[in-house]
């Protein structure tokens, strides 16, 4: 499509200011070339330099934005993001050279960051800032006598901010004294705190930063940073300093989904009652073998904290530690709020799955969804059944990777849970080996099975194509609809070549009629052609299919 270049200046200010807002500052300073009246709207735009997302590569700050510092006006830049190498001087001093006092929001994704170069960064703005992600990459300990900044600088020097990440290294972990450093540090405006320092496993613990932050609703911490203070009264003082706290991210070093770095860019939920919303506790960490692993050691004591206020549970980690005893120990309490669980497990022990067995019949009965990650073993025909039988109200439910349940054992309980006089609609089947052509063919046709909101995700080396090609046909003939339809085909050889076919046509057909909207993803589960270690994905989305003629 031809653009007439003069056109976009013939529009309101407000419309050119609106297309610009959808560019990046990459792609508005590439079309800063296209002619002199280009030039001047988008440098004179206020939006333009609201947010500044550079790169450093090879010390060098990308895009260069030397030649435009005459239209950067200090007071309208509100956001720095920087993803790249070591932070040195050189790219300090430039960014405080562009004296931008007036900062709410820094990003810095580097491999490391000295106390000198972060105080400039924050002489120039520390009071204005209301939120700073900081990621240190580096995993080779700074050799120079210079350390790296830790997390009770920004805590000190930043009084107004209301979210702080702080994943990386410090120098001297052993030595590192927060207690005396945040002496009379009292936040009384942040809010949301993501906390891993890599390399203290034998430190000062943590409280201290809960009792610098009492407003504290949102938490997410490293437990190599909980366990070397850990006891039975950590979850009493932790509840105790933060008494406004919802959401709880203890986890392992190995999540798979979740990592202390990601969750400042998960959206908060807000709850009005008091007390713990939201616990997320993964335990995968490598521990001696004559010391109790931090399951019974910090999940144990905070059940008496959060069984009556918790709405969100997720559970994980090292699975021997989920024994008959704890199984037991969950299922002494009652759940009167828990509409979310979350299984993170891979395997459990004969005994671990009896107790699961308890805990499903007490919590199953106010479940609205269930998630159940990896190829979970403990996941059989029986606890099927269960669910069943007592998660009368469930909307949603998530299998990924499979378990121990057969192809007719999951059969039954979609049409348990599927009929129309129960509430299951919204149904993800992540790469479930137990999915086969009578299962797709009941899904499909059936009348009896009521399904609004379709997640699919298939490996076309384990199930064919064809077989694929038939659910949609027979939903067309059944002239069944719904909501939406999410559709991954993976292993497939060329995704381009698919969607460009006449095969893809004619998928990308069906699923318009078949749904009210949709997804449809085709993926190399290996490396393109001429492509090393690439992976080719291609998603199309009903809109895309909508504005363009397949």
């Amino acid at each position: 499509m031809t653009i007439n270049k003069d056109l976009l200046m013939t529009m309101p200010i407000e419309i050119q200011y609106s297309i610009f807002g959808q560019l990046s500052l990459q792609e508005r300073i590439q079309l800063c070339h296209v002619c002199k009246l280009w030039q001047t709207a988008i440098l004179n735009a206020p939006g333009t330099w609201k947010t500044l997302s550079l790169k450093i590569v090879e010390q060098k700050i990308e895009p260069n934005l030397q030649p435009y510092e005459a239209y950067i006006k200090r007071d309208n830049v509100k956001e720095i993001k920087i993803d790249g190498e070591i932070c040195d001087t050189k790219v300090t001093d430039y960014l405080v050279s562009l004296k931008c006092n007036k900062l709410n929001d820094v990003y810095l994704k580097v491999g490391r960051l000295t106390r000198v170069n972060a105080f400039k960064l924050l002489d120039m703005c520390g009071p204005s800032l209301t939120r700073v992600i900081l990621i240190l990459d580096d995993y080779i300990y700074p050799t120079s006598t210079k350390q790296n900044a830790s997390p009770d600088f920004f805590l000190r020097h930043c009084r107004n901010l209301k979210q702080f990440t702080f994943v990386g290294y410090i120098k001297e972990p052993e030595q590192y004294n927060p207690s005396r450093l945040l002496t009379n540090v009292k936040h009384q405006h942040l809010t949301d705190l993501s906390l891993e320092i890599s390399n203290m496993y034998n430190g000062p613990g943590t409280l201290d930063f809960f009792k610098a932050t009492p407003k504290l609703e949102r938490l997410g911490i490293s437990l190599l940073n909980v366990l070397p203070t850990a006891n039975e009264s950590f979850p009493e003082q932790l509840l105790q300093h933060c008494p406004e706290l919802k959401t709880l991210h203890l986890l392992g070093e190995e999540d798979n989904k979740l990592e202390i770095r990601e969750l400042h860019t998960i959206t908060p939920i807000q709850y009005e009652q008091r007390g713990i919303a939201e616990l997320y506790f993964n335990d995968f960490l490598y521990v001696e073998d004559d010391e109790p692993g931090c399951t019974n050691r910090i999940l144990r004591p905070f059940i008496p904290h959060i069984h009556n206020t918790v709405q969100v549970l997720s559970l994980g980690g090292v699975t021997d530690e989920y024994d008959d005893n704890l199984m037991q120990y969950l299922s002494n309490f009652d759940y009167p709020s828990l509409k979310h669980l979350i299984l993170n497990w891979d395997v459990l022990t004969a005994e671990g799955e009896n107790g699961l067995h308890r805990f499903f019949q007490i919590i199953a009965g106010n479940l609205t969804i269930i998630e159940i990650k990896y190829y979970a073993n403990f996941v059989d025909d029986v606890l099927l059944g269960l669910i069943a039988t007592h998660a009368q109200h469930l909307e949603c439910i998530e299998f990924t990777g499979g378990g121990a349940y057969t192809s007719k054992g999951l059969q039954q309980f979609l049409e348990t849970m599927t009929h129309p006089q129960r509430t299951l609609r919204n149904l993800a089947l992540d790469h479930v080996k137990q999915v086969d052509a009578h299962i797709l063919h009941m899904i499909s046709t059936s009348k009896l099975c009521v399904i609004n909101d379709l997640k699919l995700l298939i490996d076309v080396s384990k199930t064919f194509v064809e077989d694929i090609e038939r659910f949609l046909d027979d939903m067309v003939e059944a002239g069944k609809r719904m909501n939406f339809l999410h559709l991954t085909l993976s292993s497939i050889v060329d995704p381009g070549d698919f969607v460009e076919s006449k095969r893809g046509k004619g998928f990308l057909k069906r699923l318009n009629t078949v749904a009210s909207a949709f997804d449809l993803v085709v993926s190399s589960s290996f490396p393109h052609l001429n492509k090393e270690d690439e992976y080719t994905t291609i998603k199309i989305t009903h809109d895309d299919y909508q504005s363009d003629n397949f």
